[in-house]
């Protein structure tokens, strides 16, 4: 793909050949990867692929068979109150395993109805905002494979475990980061943040396994190091790039403003010494472009101990999509290094794109088939050179540098992700408002989202949002 090539004339996809593809930026600048070789290093593990499936079906199962025996045991047993009170240990554990079994499948229900309104009226909604790029990102081709039985029987077979473990993964992070997180983060920074970069790196796999993502692979392009502090552009597809990237080492963020005061994340946030945006203050988005700028020149220098992670998309997104990039990341006018995260799933999409998050616990964990983490580390985008920065000035080439880093991702998402949803990725994007964001998935969802987000059908008839080119 040449460096004239817009997103609109890029080529149904295809297999790239066995030579190393090529990516224009401004002036003469010539971006490699060999997509053939990255791709080859992803075979799937046919023993990790079913694990999770496996366990979680056989702990039901177990379950089932305990509640079942308890039951009899209960009828034959003369003193009842006696019985009970020897197996409190038995009973507290059928009781979390009915519970966690109750709120998945009451979960699918209340699901369902969103899932069957987005299946039922997904022809018609282009015509709603043709040219909104957002409410394409927030479609789902993928839901039409939805299937109530098959999402029911997650819920019942394998949800019960997932959620246990994603309720297990909230209790370390209390216990064993939250604690000495709040005692000793503000007199012990250095130990403390490599103590609670250590144990987020075993934590993490509790919560990736819980939500069933049977396997993560990290594939690195010839070249790509991440043994020293880096500037690193990542995809944003939720909450699972950033449980990668923090079972991969100590990184720094960007990340919303309102963060700073949720329990744990708040100081988590202060210690990773993680930048904040306001997307509704003007000023503070000011300041926060002038922080990422500063602290990029400063890892490029060598100058700061952990790597920046920035998500250019500003919002969360389905991986098979790129929404347009951001200005903030490329401001500093240095090397970045994109990391694309890729699903792999045959059933449904799990990313953290839609619904809120005790929704998409839901959806992740009724799930009835495994998906795979796979993280691209591709080649590091070289930024202008100094005799273009010279000849068409500062703005004008962080407006290229974002440009080309664009289309950069966008090539490698055809290239390496087999869900790529190819008829958005060819339309030149148009970015909608994010305080809209609500009210598109209220319209793609139905009315129990509508509820959910406390949109009345008046403001849900209104059309008339500003669009940002």
């Amino acid at each position: 793909m040449s460096s004239n090539d817009g997103a609109a004339d890029t080529p149904p996809r295809r297999r790239a050949g066995a030579d190393e593809r090529k990516e224009h930026g401004s002036g003469s600048q010539v971006y490699h990867c060999d997509y053939d070789a990255m791709r080859v290093k992803t075979r799937p593990s046919f023993v990790r692929r079913w694990n999770n499936i496996v366990v979680g079906f056989l702990w039901s199962l177990l379950h089932f068979y305990l509640t079942y025996n308890f039951m009899l045991q209960l009828v034959a047993a003369d003193g009842k109150f006696t019985f009970v009170k020897q197996r409190l240990f038995l009973l507290a554990e059928l009781a979390l395993f009915w519970g966690l079994l109750y709120s998945a499948v009451y979960g699918v229900i209340l699901f369902d109805s969103c899932m069957r309104f987005h299946v039922e009226n997904f022809d018609s909604f282009p015509k709603m905002y043709s040219d909104h790029a957002v409410q394409e990102a927030l479609m789902h081709s993928d839901f039409k494979k939805y299937s109530f039985i098959k999402h029911l029987y997650g819920a019942i077979f394998l949800a019960p475990l997932r959620l246990l473990a994603c309720v297990l993964f909230f209790a370390l992070c209390v216990v064993l980061i939250g604690i000495p997180l709040t005692l000793f983060g503000d007199r012990f920074k250095e130990p403390t943040r490599k103590y609670v970069a250590t144990m987020f790196r075993y934590v993490t796999r509790i919560s990736l396994w819980g939500i069933g993502i049977s396997e993560v692979k990290s594939v690195y392009a010839d070249g790509v190091t991440v043994d020293k502090p880096i500037n690193v552009i990542n995809n944003h597809i939720g909450v699972l790039d950033t449980l990668y990237i923090l079972q991969n080492g100590s990184y720094s963020f960007v990340c919303k403003k309102a963060l700073e005061h949720t329990f744990i994340i708040g100081e988590f946030i202060r210690l990773l010494k993680c930048i904040t945006v306001d997307r509704e203050c003007e000023k503070n988005r000011r300041e926060a472009y002038r922080a990422i700028a500063n602290r990029m020149k400063a890892i490029d220098q060598g100058h700061e101990s952990v790597s920046l992670v920035v998500y250019p998309e500003g919002t969360t997104c389905k991986g098979s999509v790129l929404l347009p990039f951001k200005h903030g990341a490329f401001g500093a006018l240095v090397p970045l290094q994109p990391l694309l995260m890729v699903l792999d799933y045959t059933y449904l999409d799990i990313a953290y794109d839609v619904f809120t998050w005790p929704w998409w616990t839901i959806h992740t964990c009724c799930s009835p088939a495994s998906v795979r983490l796979i993280a691209y580390w591709l080649p590091a985008i070289q930024p202008p050179t100094a005799e273009e920065l010279a000849l068409k000035g500062e703005h004008q080439c962080v407006r290229e540098y974002a440009l080309y880093a664009n289309r950069i991702m966008r090539e490698a998402v055809v290239k390496l992700n087999p869900n790529a949803d190819l008829e958005h990725i060819q339309k030149r994007d148009v970015v909608v408002s994010p305080s809209l964001r609500g009210k598109l998935t209220a319209r793609l969802y139905g009315p129990v989202m509508q509820q959910h987000y406390e949109i009345t059908d008046a403001e849900l008839s209104k059309t008339e949002e500003v669009v940002y080119h």
